[in-house]
């Protein structure tokens, strides 16, 4: 097992710890001058020799200059959302704090009245920004700053959201001689063993037998196919649901979501080479795998009465004797022919192989309710929407479902339409029945890929894809637009909540959790 670069205790206790926590007041606003009328004569004497009217969300001021005296910290905070009108409802606005705690332990101030959504919804922020990729390092910060988990949050559920996210983070931060094929296979054996799930792998030359048939996968991946290590596979995962409470009989007839994720873990654009820039970070082209990865987890974690698949379709997109070739034609899982025009295309085809799986499965009982992939694929408004991930969905009412809990989890997502006409117009072949995008592979294009996605799916079962922005640059944050504010450099977890938040408002936990 390797080594997890988690959270510091995910920067939260449970109680409160034998040396007394020091008081964090969160203060917009509009509540400075309320606290000060409750607050001692020493305190509201302090904040009004600092002037410290709680308008700036970055500062933070102390009631002494002796750390040891502290026992007020004062935390100014404002929503930078539009979306969120009270402060305290901003699950972001500690955000900038996270890093620039004292080691130590804190604790909300009784004094300010929070909800307990509202308090879970600071402490997950501020878990989030708290994240540190050092597993590389030789020196690593040891400090420790954490925050009491009130009676009256949900732990569990708090350090679920946490953990699914650093599921991804990991995967996505571990450099690509780390995270190749082979050790996405082992993280999803390892996620499964966990809650008893079932896996199976489908790898090399295997995806190409007739009675297996993943042959664009094969395709995609078979530049890399000279070590088991790097060999392209098909991963699937399938979990029979919650023990408490179901009979094995019912466990049989609870609906099944599928996950499916995009598992590049290397892109070079194969023989349709990036440059440098292009391919610097391209260890996150794996991202989608990670998702998908991460949101089962939390299902299965928080026993959600239904049943879930995973499907990852793994490669790498080298370059080698064995690479596939602008120009080929290749029969898909579904039965089509499909043209390359461009190897760096390559996520909506591994991608489709695994879509038309999911559902047209092989196996009644997989018959799907939901399905949901996850990929690095069109990055939609990646230069004038940092940080926003976008969505596209085949069914209106999922559609409606998923943005009220994007809402609730405060994610940054953009609804996108499902062109079917472009199959016929843009992917339109001349020597085969589709081609896998335009000759620019840039104008619409992740119109274009979704259009080709829609084709494997079809209409009759409810399907969304999540487009992600996966990766962030510490430069983007000067800009002031990137969303969420003040999260780490790196891997970027996007719609793992969302989607869980969605399947548990529609499928409630049942008896013990």
């Amino acid at each position: 097992m390797r080594e997890k670069c988690t959270l510091v205790d995910f920067q939260l206790v449970a109680e409160r710890s034998n040396q007394t926590p020091t008081e964090l007041v969160v203060l917009s606003p509009e509540m400075v001058e309320p606290y000060k009328e409750v607050a001692d004569a020493r305190i509201r004497e302090w904040l009004n020799n600092m002037g410290f009217d709680g308008s700036d969300g970055v500062k933070i001021d102390r009631g002494s200059a002796d750390a040891s005296a502290w026992t007020h910290v004062f935390v100014g905070v404002e929503s930078q959302s539009d979306d969120v009108a009270d402060p305290y409802d901003y699950m972001y606005g500690l955000t900038a704090h996270a890093n620039s705690f004292d080691p130590g332990t804190y604790a909300f101030s009784s004094q300010i009245d929070l909800t307990p959504v509202q308090k879970a919804n600071l402490l997950l922020g501020f878990g989030l920004a708290s994240y540190k990729f050092e597993k590389y390092k030789t020196e690593k910060d040891v400090s420790k700053v954490r925050l009491v988990v009130p009676s009256d949050v949900d732990k569990t559920e708090l350090l679920r959201k946490l953990q699914g996210t650093t599921i991804v983070q990991d995967m996505i931060n571990e450099p690509p001689n780390f995270m190749t094929p082979g050790q996405i296979e082992r993280e999803a054996r390892e996620v499964a063993g966990m809650f008893g799930a079932k896996t199976t792998v489908i790898k090399g030359d295997e995806l190409r037998e007739e009675n297996k048939n993943f042959p664009l996968i094969y395709a995609v991946g078979k530049g890399a196919i000279d070590n088991d290590e790097t060999a392209p596979r098909l991963i699937d995962i399938y979990w029979a649901g919650p023990d408490e409470g179901f009979s094995p009989k019912k466990r049989r007839d609870l609906p099944l979501v599928t996950l499916v994720g995009k598992g590049v873990a290397f892109d070079t654009g194969g023989l349709s080479l990036k440059t440098d820039g292009q391919m610097r970070n391209m260890k996150y082209d794996m991202a989608g795998a990670a998702h998908a990865l991460a949101t089962a987890y939390m299902i299965m974690d928080a026993k959600l009465p239904v049943r879930v698949r995973v499907l990852l379709p793994t490669v790498e997109n080298m370059i080698g004797s064995k690479s596939y070739k602008v120009d080929d034609i290749i029969r898909s899982r579904k039965g089509d022919t499909i043209e390359i025009v461009d190897t760096d295309a390559e996520g909506r085809l591994i991608l489709a192989d695994a879509l038309y799986e999911a559902a047209h499965p092989t196996k009644a009982h997989l018959d799907p309710s939901l399905i949901v992939d996850f990929g690095t694929i069109g990055w939609f408004g990646a230069n004038n929407f940092p940080g926003w991930a976008s969505s596209y969905a085949n069914n209106q009412s999922l559609s409606d479902e998923f943005y009220r809990a994007v809402a609730a989890e405060q994610e940054s997502f953009s609804p996108r339409p499902v062109m079917w006409q472009l199959i016929k117009h843009e992917l339109a072949s001349k020597v085969a029945d589709l081609r896998q995008c335009n000759e620019d592979h840039d104008n619409y294009d992740d119109l274009l890929a979704i259009a080709f996605l829609a084709h494997q799916v079809g209409k009759e079962v409810p399907w969304m894809h999540i487009d992600l922005q996966p990766w962030r640059d510490e430069i983007l944050d000067s800009t002031g637009h990137v969303q969420p504010p003040n999260m780490p450099h790196g891997g970027h977890a996007q719609g793992v909540r969302s989607v869980y938040h969605m399947i548990r408002d529609k499928h409630p936990p049942v008896g013990p959790k």
